[in-house]
């Protein structure tokens, strides 16, 4: 989950508000939300992803790099089993973990890389049909395996990184819109649409909304939303 009960804790949220099973059911929801809008997920998850090989040098993955453990590539001639590539001779596109490095940003563009040539360094690794100076994901279906840790964090100074404050906020804003129950149709209204309120008269309570405005948003709160879109995975990232 991508905030926790002590973060709304110190936001204000009271257990006269809302218990901690509530709340811990409430920001699962949210956290599933996160995920079905961006296309993503904020957290280290060790993964299993079977891709195409591209008959390139280079191989998209479709989630961001915490760590790689193995890799494997099916070919016919290894045949039942499969050809496991010695990590000295692929780079792996993860600098935001290893160099503190975000421009470029290798999570929107998470690959591994065949080195060539003059950088294998005496490295020696020569599978059939593949050259020292040409090293290529042979293309295929479903036939490179890579199997190691995933997920869109971002940068602390450990291995795995964090999950995004802004993803952790965001979390939280989601969790406040839901926190009235179903049955209270008026305090529901009032939290999900609060943003749009313009002015207010608490005495004779009358307030005027501003125009709703539907170009594309998620929630139509533009606080919630501009966060999300700006981590909304890329079209055509890899496949995974």
């Amino acid at each position: 989950m991508y905030a926790s009960v002590a973060d709304l804790r110190a936001e204000g949220v009271t257990e006269a508000v809302a218990a901690d099973a509530r709340l811990e059911a409430l920001i699962a929801l949210a956290s599933r939300y996160v995920e079905r809008i961006t296309g993503r997920f904020f957290e280290p998850r060790e993964l299993t992803l079977t891709v195409d090989g591209t008959g390139g040098r280079t191989l998209p993955l479709g989630h961001p790099i915490i760590r790689i453990d193995d890799v494997f590539i099916e070919l016919s001639v290894y045949a039942p089993g499969d050809l496991p590539v010695d990590p000295t001779v692929y780079r792996v596109y993860n600098r935001h973990l290893t160099h503190g490095l975000l421009l470029p940003d290798d999570r929107d563009d998470p690959k591994l890389e065949f080195v060539h040539g003059g950088d294998l360094l005496g490295v020696r690794f020569e599978p059939p049909g593949l050259s020292l100076s040409s090293l290529v994901w042979p293309r295929g279906q479903q036939n490179v395996t890579v199997r190691g840790a995933f997920g869109y964090t971002e940068p602390d100074g450990s291995p795995a990184g964090r999950t995004p404050a802004l993803i952790r906020h965001v979390t939280m804003l989601l969790v406040m819109r839901e926190l009235p129950r179903l049955a209270d149709v008026d305090q529901r209204e009032d939290a999900q649409r609060r943003w749009r309120i313009t002015s207010e008269r608490t005495r004779d309570q009358a307030y005027t909304l501003e125009a709703l405005r539907l170009t594309g948003a998620f929630t139509g709160d533009p606080e919630i939303d501009n966060v999300l879109v700006a981590f909304v995975r890329p079209p055509d990232l890899g496949a995974a």
